[in-house]
């Protein structure tokens, strides 16, 4: 079975949860994640860990979304 390439789109506070839950996963990849904020982005990269550099980092989250990276997103950002 193919692993589900997942990204993470709001890479705050709850987005860095997110990741985590993901990472206990076997069946998932996590492929890319995005966020404007800089700070957040490097959250992101410091959560994944080892595994940072299998996922690729958006600044915008459309270019996230129209990368053909993923197959599914988990949509973490504030709801304003």
């Amino acid at each position: 079975m193919a692993l589900l390439r997942v990204g993470v789109i709001g890479t705050g506070m709850m987005g860095c949860e997110h990741l985590r839950n993901l990472m206990g996963n076997p069946l998932v990849a996590i492929t890319a994640y995005s966020d404007p904020n800089e700070t957040s982005r490097r959250w992101a990269a410091s959560t994944l860990g080892d595994r940072a550099a299998d996922a690729t980092g958006f600044e915008d989250h459309n270019d996230l979304l129209n990368s053909g990276l993923v197959d599914a997103v988990v949509v973490a950002s504030p709801n304003f």
